[in-house]
């Protein structure tokens, strides 16, 4: 279990992090003893709620995101999203990750459909089903 709410490890991750010593996992908002498991590829992590409109809700389907290291820091990435947050630990990666998450997940919900075209048509159908039916009512 990961010390940021709604977070889980992906499927994937056991096979390179499982070999390594193991990992602990802090009751506070930090990640050490994560941090020093030798790991060349990349973390699958799995969020399973987010903060909308004040409130913690479950999504309609974990969004998954890698955690990498890359020139010294750490990202965290969704590319159906083109989102990334980055950090000097893992842990402020996927906080800046979850932020900017977080926030286009209410922003593309409070849009109507005629508010959108292209790629943005596409994002808000998956923040929309992302939200399902905590999503606002006014789309």
């Amino acid at each position: 279990m990961s010390a940021l709410p709604g977070l889980m490890p992906g499927p994937d991750v056991g096979a390179g992090l499982v070999q390594s010593r193991p990992i602990r996992f802090a009751a506070v908002a930090t990640y050490e003893g994560f941090e020093v498991s030798p790991s060349s590829s990349p973390v699958r992590l799995l969020i399973m709620t987010a903060l909308l409109d004040g409130e913690q809700i479950p999504l309609s389907r974990p969004v998954q995101l890698g955690l990498s290291r890359e020139a010294g820091s750490w990202v965290a990435e969704n590319d159906t999203l083109g989102l990334f947050g980055d950090g000097p630990s893992q842990h402020e990666a996927i906080s800046s990750f979850i932020e900017h998450f977080e926030h286009f997940l209410a922003y593309y919900t409070r849009l109507s459909w005629d508010e959108v075209a292209g790629d943005g048509a596409r994002l808000k159908g998956v923040y929309d089903d992302l939200a399902g039916s905590h999503a606002p009512q006014n789309r």
